[in-house]
């Protein structure tokens, strides 16, 4: 065997800067090999061969994830070749030849296992040669998704029967809300979170740029590396009547972020003293994982009795905190004209679409009676199941209402569609994800985290702009932003549980092209949705008593609802 190996090494060449090795063993083998390699290095793995295909598709993806988790490192890439979903008749035929020469090429193997062991050990008459295609199952994004990889590009073969897909190992992975099906956030999903958080504060930004201001309304970035483990560790001393974690002073430094009113900024929500200096960056990181363990703690402590509801409320709040804080953090590094591109996340290759997007379509959605929000009383945590949903306070009492039918556009307004506009009214009020080139010629460039990029590679990507912004688009094109009860409507109408290849959760990160199908209906992903309904106190709301400021420091008049899912 080793022979042979070596005879296949030498036929293909000799390369000045590519070394060629050749290992003797099993798929198994060559994983605890590649394992050994140096992490500093980035690694491809290639695998062009059809064996995985003979998997079933769950063991085919456990067997790439099995690889990924042992064997590769966050930037790490796997090109794999994989068949599309061809004619099940012709593959068919291809495993079951007329000649028989794949039947004989499968039963010699068990004919060489009576050499290698040096005796009649099997006899092929006792078995029979049967191939079957499962066309169901030839799921290519599933397959990924399963082996938790995330997709760059795919090339396909000219007779469209094959496909070359670049993945790599994500830094962190998230999984799909309909997998969230604990009562309490797990360690797993903590341990998650916090990879997404860590990647983004502490990889995006130049460390001497930590106290940089992209948005001149927010507190630096330092504060917000402060302000999660605080957050978290201020709810879990007050629920076990304990010390806040050292420093404790760190507890008031960072409570509460800052959130001026834009029409008069003497009016400030509550938040916590600004002070003369900001601790340094090794001091928080140190607090960090202080409060980290001290959670994983409480995990400890529970693993062996029901964690209660009240329990349980301060955990979901906590996670859920982290979450959005995320989002925020990237909006405000969108922004950053310093910023790097994320650790081992592959940059994309962009480049513009094929065309642009055909007119959107009016969809009717019939007159329906729908609830809003859902029932959770904090009062009752003593006493409720604990695996009853949680929310925010805004979120319940749940309500009912009916809405009448309307219509509404199949999809996001774009970029080139907003751009449009503004040349059509001579409008120089252009949105803040866009950068000016040259305002008297309407030139602009899109922000994303790997830097800006054309209009034109962005001219299918919804528009990101602000909800005054978005009236006056509507208003001009004649109709307006739909309501709260309306748009719950439209995502009830065209399914609430997005596909996998939906762009929310990092499966890209930055927007993505609208459906260039005409027939087709974007409802969730690449950005929030903007509504005509305004934040404000509803019949039966009561402030959360854990965060008694997270919705009332905002019933003001002038925030509105959003919906949805952002990239």
């Amino acid at each position: 065997m080793e022979h042979e190996l070596n005879k296949s090494l030498s036929s293909l060449g000799s390369f000045s800067n590519v070394k060629l090795v050749g290992l003797c063993g099993t798929y198994e083998d060559g994983m605890d090999f590649v394992a050994t390699l140096p992490n500093d290095k980035q690694k491809t793995i290639m695998w062009l061969g059809s064996s995985i295909g003979n998997l079933s598709r769950e063991d085919g993806a456990n067997f790439i994830r099995r690889f990924q988790e042992k064997a590769m490192n966050p930037g790490d890439l796997f090109l794999i070749g994989i068949d599309r979903r061809n004619d099940p008749e012709k593959v068919a035929n291809a495993y079951n030849d007329s000649q028989g020469i794949t039947a004989e090429f499968i039963m010699n193997g068990l004919d060489h296992l009576n050499v290698i062991f040096d005796q009649p050990f099997i006899n092929r008459n006792n078995f029979e040669y049967f191939a079957t295609y499962n066309e169901d199952e030839a799921e290519t994004t599933k397959l990924f998704y399963d082996a938790r990889l995330a997709h760059v590009e795919s090339w396909s073969s000219s007779d469209l029967q094959y496909d070359l897909h670049l993945t790599y190992k994500p830094p962190f992975f998230f999984t799909r809300p309909q997998e969230l099906k604990g009562s309490v956030p797990t360690v797993e999903e903590w341990q998650e979170v916090w990879k997404s958080w860590d990647t983004v504060t502490l990889s995006m930004i130049p460390l001497d740029k930590m106290n940089s201001k992209p948005i001149y309304l927010r507190h630096p970035f330092i504060f917000y590396l402060g302000h999660i483990p605080s957050f978290l560790d201020n709810q879990l001393a007050k629920y076990f009547h304990e010390k806040f974690t050292e420093p404790e002073n760190f507890a008031s430094i960072f409570e509460r972020g800052i959130d001026p009113d834009m029409d008069d900024m003497t009016k400030v929500n509550p938040h916590s003293a600004v002070p003369d200096q900001w601790p340094k960056l090794s001091s928080i990181l140190e607090y960090q994982d202080n409060v980290r363990q001290r959670l994983l703690r409480v995990y400890d402590a529970y693993k062996d009795k029901q964690i209660p509801r009240s329990l349980g409320r301060v955990l979901w709040m906590s996670f859920e905190h982290e979450a959005m804080h995320l989002e925020t953090f990237l909006y405000m590094l969108v922004q950053f004209e310093n910023v790097l591109p994320p650790k081992g996340v592959v940059i994309p290759n962009m480049r513009p679409p094929i065309q642009k997007a055909p007119d959107a379509k009016l969809l009717t959605i019939p007159t329906q009676t729908i609830t809003l929000g859902h029932d959770d009383n904090e009062d009752l945590d003593d006493s409720a199941p604990l695996d009853l949903p949680f929310g925010w306070d805004n979120e319940r009492p749940s309500r009912t209402i009916t809405v009448q039918s309307f219509k509404i556009q199949s999809r996001p307004i774009t970029n080139n569609e907003y751009l449009e506009f503004m040349k059509a009214t001579v409008n120089r009020n252009y949105p803040l994800s866009w950068i000016p080139l040259d305002l008297p010629s309407f030139e602009y460039k899109v922000r994303t985290i790997f830097g800006p990029v054309d209009m034109n590679v962005a001219m299918n990507w919804p528009v990101l702009l602000s909800q005054e912004q978005a009236s006056h688009y509507a208003e001009w094109a004649k109709m307006r932003l739909p309501t709260e009860g309306e748009l719950r409507c439209f995502y009830d109408t065209y399914s609430r549980n997005p596909s996998l290849d939906s762009n929310f959760g990092f499966a890209h990160w930055h927007p993505t092209d609208v459906p260039l199908d005409s027939n087709s209906v974007h409802n969730i992903g690449s950005a929030w949705a903007w509504t005509s309904t305004k934040f404000e106190e509803y019949p039966g709301f009561v402030k959360s008593k854990l965060y008694p400021g997270y919705s009332s420091d905002f019933f003001d008049g002038k925030h509105y609802v959003i919906l949805g899912g952002s990239w």
